[in-house]
């Protein structure tokens, strides 16, 4: 393992009932599943309680999610992404998780694909950290 937070599930589906989605404590946001990328990115970044964040390339949000543990209830993570269905898919997991005051998603509901704007109310000098990692 790379990650600090990462943990390996040994066996399939079937020694565990079922997809790991089904497991006790998912729906109710008690853990989430990610790729260790995200969450060696987010840990790579050393963000601190209270902190502002801007995820560019935040997809699904792995690395949103990981980073809203980081910056705590003072905290915000502003998430952007091209695809405005990763980003509703994001909006979801971060309420199912319980992070969803201190995650902005960046996004318009009705574009099929996004283009960041001015509108946002943080400033640039307000940010402190602007993560952009993606799959290649």
């Amino acid at each position: 393992n790379l990650s600090l937070w990462g943990i390996h599930l040994k066996g399939g589906r079937e020694s565990r009932g079922g997809s790991v989605w089904s497991l006790p404590g998912w729906t109710e946001g008690e853990f989430e599943l990610q790729d260790e990328g995200s969450q060696c990115i987010a840990l790579a970044c050393d963000v601190r309680p209270g902190d502002t964040v801007l995820d560019l390339c935040a997809g699904n949000g792995g690395k949103t999610l990981a980073l809203a543990s980081l910056v705590g209830e003072h905290g915000k993570v502003l998430a952007y992404d091209i695809n405005a269905g990763r980003l509703k898919q994001l909006a979801a997991s971060a309420i199912r998780a319980r992070v969803s005051d201190r995650v902005q998603v960046l996004w318009d509901a009705g574009a099929r694909s996004q283009t960041l704007t001015r509108n946002s109310s943080t400033k640039v000098s307000q940010i402190d950290w602007l993560v952009c990692a993606m799959k290649v």
